[in-house]
């Protein structure tokens, strides 16, 4: 199941790995546990990819082996196992690697791959432990096994001094966070509910956003408990939940999130504002509007939101409509530009991104993130303020956007710098220039990158 996914994860869309893995999974009417290893297995070659084609390539007597693509795939998930699934037996990883190959790539293939991981298991005879002196030396991008100019990217953002322990926290795994909504649960309460469902461990974390709950264990029966079909909590990155945060809504504020789906922020800002005031939730895809209406039905914020699908056809109708409704024509308080971007934050949960973006993604990102960030201005009124957050460290879609967006428009807004009713754990990672950054190396959670833009004047 691993090795399907993997290879059909190359025509997807990047980013869309676990849901893949997920149709294939109940395809094949996989158990939880089956369906946990696969998971962990398609994740751990993606994470350790360049390591481990670096340890195929210098096996000895395989330094010059030609690998296809199918037969490499089975191979990184062998060593994937071989290295970091400990408890799976090495005459397991070698049986099963085998008989896959004879399966579906024929003899040749399975006597090849046999004859490499008996090679493997004598040059590294005990497995992880052998992985520090073999690759003492390496180059970080191999060692983190990450793209070299993804590598330079985080190197900018976190500073030499922190590379290696960022790359090396962007390798591992997140826990689950969630939001808890306040009408229906305390935080106490949505703790005792989750944690009688085996074999989830809830505990709250308002150090990293004020209605944060961790939870360790699997999704499933989190989306299965009672709490969540009521609509007492949305899954959801504390990074995410400090951005809601970060817009500073009250109620009866007149508020925009210009990309809302799938609706975690709307929903906070929701609720935030006490479902007094107004606030349209925008997004362009049909797919991506039906989950936000679906997601703002179950948390009982449906009837206060509005959602506006922004049709090419008519966008400027629809924008029209809504600044009449904000503020009598004046414009919103605040607009969220949750823009969309290459996604290089989420690694640690979608560590497939690293090998699907190319530097050349950045400029056209650029410009879409520009052209929202004007569309924002469009709406927000005079002393109001324009959200710009990312789930990215990279500075070419973050700092250098902002700049050019406050150049061409010809100093109509500034950067706001002010913590004034922030909370705590917001405020801690709002540096003094202004910017909210989470990283990776300081932050139990995903990278995220926001600014508050406040209009100074009208054009």
């Amino acid at each position: 199941m691993a090795w399907s996914a993997l290879r059909e994860a190359e025509k997807s869309p990047p980013g869309g790995a676990q849901e893949l893995l997920g149709r294939l999974a109940q395809e094949a009417r996989l158990d939880s546990r089956d369906r946990g290893l696969a998971f962990d297995m398609m994740q751990g070659v993606w994470r350790g990819r360049r390591l481990y084609d670096w340890i195929l390539s210098n096996l000895e007597g395989f330094e010059k082996a030609t690998i296809d693509p199918p037969t490499r795939d089975l191979l990184r998930i062998a060593l994937h196992q071989y290295f970091a699934q400990s408890r799976i037996p090495v005459y397991a990883i070698v049986h099963e690697t085998v008989e896959l190959a004879g399966e579906r790539l024929g003899k040749r293939a399975a006597g090849f791959c046999n004859a490499l991981l008996r090679r493997l298991t004598r040059q590294y005879p005990n497995r992880a432990a052998d992985l520090p002196e073999r690759t003492r030396g390496l180059s970080a991008d191999i060692r983190h096994s990450f793209p070299d100019w993804i590598v330079g990217m985080v190197k900018r953002a976190v500073g030499p001094e922190n590379l290696d322990l960022a790359l090396e926290t962007l390798n591992r795994p997140l826990p689950l966070y969630a939001r808890v909504n306040p009408t229906v649960a305390t935080l106490e309460e949505a703790c005792g509910m989750l944690s009688e469902q085996e074999p989830l461990v809830c505990r709250i974390r308002k150090d990293l956003a004020p209605l944060c709950v961790q939870i360790d264990g699997p999704a499933g029966p989190v989306t299965r408990s009672p709490l969540f079909r009521q609509g007492g909590l949305i899954v959801q990155d504390a990074s995410s939940q400090r951005v809601a945060e970060f817009v500073g809504v009250a109620p009866g504020m007149a508020v925009v999130d210009l990309c809302a789906a799938p609706g975690g922020k709307a929903i906070a800002l929701a609720l935030s504002m006490e479902c007094r005031g107004v606030l349209f939730a925008c997004e362009v895809s049909e797919d991506r509007t039906r989950r936000l209406r679906q997601n703002l039905r179950r948390m009982q914020v449906d009837s206060f939101v509005w959602v506006r699908p922004l049709d090419d056809s008519s966008r400027g109708e629809t924008f029209s409509a809504m600044v009449e409704r904000l503020n009598g024509g004046a414009g919103a308080d605040r607009v969220l530009v949750d823009a969309p971007c290459s996604g290089l934050g989420t690694l640690r949960r979608h560590p497939e991104i690293r090998w699907r973006l190319h530097k050349r993604d950045f400029a056209r990102l650029a410009a879409l993130q520009i052209s929202l960030l004007n569309d924002a201005a469009e709406l927000v009124r005079p002393g109001g303020r324009v959200v710009y957050s990312t789930c990215s460290l990279a500075a070419e879609e973050n700092e250098r956007v902002v700049e050019r967006f406050i150049e061409e428009r010809g100093g109509e807004f500034r950067i706001a710098t002010d913590r004034t009713g922030l909370h705590r754990s917001v405020e801690k990672v709002v540096a003094p220039d202004g910017w909210l950054r989470c990283f990776p190396h300081r932050d139990e959670t995903d990278s995220a990158t926001a600014v508050r833009l406040e209009r100074v004047s009208s054009r």
